[in-house]
């Protein structure tokens, strides 16, 4: 009968925990209740960039000047790796110059490989479209980002003389320069960043005590209580900007000042929220080490972030959200919601001091084809006042970090003089 009645003042705490003000509270927050406030990306700098070497989404003036100024001129982007393997060359004794709308060339729709936008005035032609002749000196040009050095991509300028008896023909190699990058903020379940930006970390108390049980049926002490002290859902924003079509992800985390958790990690689009998806935000599970401890550990999925993506049309086959669709990110960049299980179990109290989970984010961006280990297409050190020698290079795990403090629950000491002591209990004093 004991034994009942101390099973029945614990459901009594454990209902009255659930109505608290706790950081955490039972049943558990366990997705941000309202859209998390996504980051501004840092500024990327130390980059050089120009007109053969551009950065996606900036715009590019190219301009010729010919023998005389009614030359007509004909601008295109072509991919040369393709012509080749096809067998075929710009100009040739056969056919003459590459047709308008070969396969081998961008039609600066937006939906190729390599332009983003044609942003000249409507008189300017591309690739022949337009008035049957044209003195189309200068064309300006927003790229896309793509591996310049791996594919031969080319802006032909091809003149032909205003009298037509002969042409000539110049091209530019346009290898872009990276600027993929990545940025990390811890955020509360209610979405906010009251840290801020930066590397000030936010904290939540520990969860309360979801349930204490004590092994009585006995009239002796030296019994055992056990106790279960919950969990913590702990929640991050990563920011992904500067990227063609779509990144893959991977996290590292590790657990400090204390004995570690048991661990469990997943994502979902900030857009989820936005949009309001029907069923809520659908997340995306992460593998890793499931016991953390002070040594960071590696967790990745198979599951990339598409740009202007949600978790309702990712991947949907004809929403023009899957990988290889060719989209790019909005100028500002687009948000993921990371969040982090924390199990203490039976056998972490947490009472002694504050305990520190750090976060930090990498990215692969996509390449054409998939996500490879191409230092082209991982994201860069976009960290203030970075070292000249660091800026605008692949940073891994080194850079993008931030702190989820946990504080911890209320220290209990007995206070009476021995021979009195406590009954035992699962989880004492660890930390």
């Amino acid at each position: 009968m004991k034994k009942q009645i101390l099973s029945l003042i614990v459901l009594v705490a454990a209902v009255f925990a659930s109505v608290s003000s706790f950081g955490q509270v039972i049943p558990y927050v366990i997705e941000p209740t309202a859209a998390p406030n996504c980051i501004t990306p840092e500024t990327l700098a130390g980059c050089t960039a120009d007109e053969l070497h551009p950065l996606q989404g900036a715009t590019y003036s190219y301009t010729v000047t010919t023998t005389d100024g009614t030359d007509n001129v004909r601008w295109f982007v072509v991919d040369n790796t393709a012509m080749e393997a096809a067998n075929d060359s710009l100009i040739s004794t056969l056919t003459g110059i590459l047709a308008a709308g070969n396969t081998a060339i961008d039609d600066a729709s937006g939906n190729d490989p390599y332009i983003l936008n044609h942003v000249s005035s409507a008189s300017v032609t591309y690739d022949g479209v337009g008035a049957a002749a044209s003195t189309n000196a200068t064309i300006q040009l927003q790229w896309k980002y793509f591996d310049g050095v791996g594919n031969e991509v080319l802006l032909v300028a091809y003149v032909e003389g205003a009298d037509g008896c002969t042409n000539n023909i110049a091209v530019y190699r346009i290898i872009p320069t990276p600027a993929f990058t990545v940025d990390v903020a811890s955020i509360m379940e209610d979405g906010s960043n009251p840290a801020g930006p930066g590397d000030t970390p936010n904290e939540e108390c520990i969860s309360p005590v979801e349930s204490a049980i004590y092994d009585g049926g006995s009239t002796t002490p030296d019994q055992l209580l056990t106790v279960d002290y919950g969990e913590n859902w702990v929640f991050f924003v990563v920011n992904g900007a500067n990227y063609f079509d779509s990144w893959m992800p991977e996290f590292q985390i590790s657990y400090n000042d204390g004995i570690a958790p048991v661990a469990e990690m997943s994502w979902a689009y900030l857009a989820d929220w936005t949009n309001a998806i029907s069923g809520g935000p659908v997340w995306n599970t992460l593998t890793g080490t499931g016991v953390l401890d002070a040594a960071p550990t590696t967790w990745t999925g198979a599951t990339p972030v598409i740009a202007n993506a949600d978790g309702s049309n990712a991947g949907v086959s004809g929403g023009g959200f899957e990988t290889g669709d060719g989209n790019v990110p909005v100028a500002d960049g687009e948000c993921i919601v990371v969040r982090v299980r924390l199990d203490w179990g039976t056998d972490i109290e947490h009472d002694l001091a504050p305990g520190t989970l750090t976060f930090a984010a990498n990215g692969i961006a996509y390449d054409g084809t998939g996500y490879t280990d191409n230092i082209n297409f991982e994201d860069l050190n976009n960290t203030p006042g970075a070292d000249a020698a660091d800026q605008c290079k692949p940073d891994g795990f080194d850079n993008d970090v931030v702190d989820y403090l946990i504080t911890p629950r209320p220290q209990v000491e007995n206070a009476i003089p021995a021979p009195a002591e406590f009954e035992d209990k699962t989880g004492d004093g660890v930390n």
